[in-house]
């Protein structure tokens, strides 16, 4: 039944859900860093998904989710596949103020269950520049006025401190736009890091290399317990092709030395990098690459290229459910084969796991 399950979150991820969602409050974050554009549902205790609501082709979804009898239920072409928890779209603390009198909903937001997570700079240079990443939106939420442009100490301390109180928030992830400067976002990331450490729950960064790797210290030695340096693809053409900013600044080898620098201080299972399904020419390419990074000790969590609002790349064609279960199989091998546990993983995206099936693939699929 559990493996049924995990293949079933995958197959949400290429079909998407619909649903009412005046009535079910809202589809989800539209648009913003990180796989943007879908709500979280609980399939089974430990299987959460993060399903597409807002791209196109969800209109096409085979999937419906109802409400019946005071539970929610997935319908696959009118017949009931399953009964699931919708996870709330809203807590009591966004509507709260800080100190400063800034709504928390725009400080930061609940991830998966209990993930509070934020950017904490939400601008990046390669927008200045017009060499985003093309499967970015990091800058959308902004124009929204859904955030703010960068997270005061104080409004996340206190935003954290009330999600905590609240009883939603186990784990804290970090992210920020690149910064045109050596520390890339490091040095204000140790400046949040710090602060929030006080509150006792596991915090997770991530950043693009810095040019000096001492960085990495001082985002650990501030209180940061998992790190992830997000590479999203190993092969150069892909690299230079969609990440354009990015693969002018550090190339495969310097995240591949920083990844080594990382597993050093943070320890294994707990140095991780988006690599996203779609990206490549071939399913074998992309599951080679995914063993050369295991086999580095890093845990690769692959999540596929979702379209969002405002980025260059609205439009892919998204994953066949067959291709998507065959690398999620062959990465519950590899994972084993290089004793590499997400399970142990202490806090941010992969201990979340919404938006991947990285944890179903080592438990129910290898």
């Amino acid at each position: 039944m559990l493996k049924d399950l995990a293949k079933l979150k995958i197959e949400l991820f290429c079909h998407g859900l619909k649903f009412d969602d005046k009535r079910f409050g809202g589809k989800g974050r539209r648009s913003g860093a990180g796989p943007a554009g879908g709500r979280f549902l609980r399939l089974a205790k430990d299987i959460i998904a993060n399903v597409p609501t807002w791209p196109k082709f969800v209109k096409e979804s085979i999937f419906e989710l109802r409400y019946e009898d005071n539970e929610f239920e997935i319908w696959r072409e009118e017949k009931e596949l399953v009964k699931v928890e919708l996870i709330p779209s809203r807590y009591d603390y966004y509507d709260k103020k800080t100190s400063n009198n800034i709504m928390m909903r725009k400080i930061a937001l609940i991830h998966g269950e209990d993930c509070l997570a934020t950017t904490v700079n939400q601008r990046c240079y390669y927008w200045r520049t017009g060499q985003q990443c093309v499967f970015c939106g990091i800058e959308e939420s902004l124009k929204r006025a859904e955030t703010v442009a960068k997270k005061d100490p104080i409004d996340l301390y206190e935003t954290a401190q009330s999600a905590i109180e609240e009883g939603v928030c186990k784990h804290i992830t970090l992210t920020t736009g690149t910064v045109n400067s050596e520390d890339k976002g490091a040095k204000y990331m140790e400046k949040i890091v710090r602060k929030l450490s006080t509150l006792g729950v596991p915090i997770h960064v991530q950043v693009e290399p810095p040019k000096d790797f001492k960085w990495f210290d001082k985002l650990h030695d501030a209180g940061a317990e998992t790190i992830g340096v997000h590479i999203e693809t190993m092969n150069p053409e892909s690299f230079s092709k969609y990440c354009p900013g990015k693969s002018n600044s550090s190339s495969i080898e310097t995240f591949i030395n920083a990844w080594r620098y990382c597993l050093d201080i943070f320890g294994k299972n707990q140095v991780d990098t988006y690599y996203l399904i779609g990206l490549e020419k071939s399913i074998e390419d992309l599951i080679a690459n995914l063993e050369k990074i295991a086999n580095l000790e890093v845990i690769p969590f692959p999540v596929q290229v979702r379209p969002i609002s405002g980025a260059k790349l609205e439009d892919i064609k998204i994953p066949e459910y067959d291709d998507l279960l065959n690398i999620y199989s062959e990465l519950g091998k590899i994972l084993h084969k290089n004793s590499l546990n997400p399970f142990q993983n202490k806090a941010g995206c992969v201990r979340c796991n919404s938006c991947s099936a990285l944890k179903e693939a080592y438990r129910y699929l290898s």
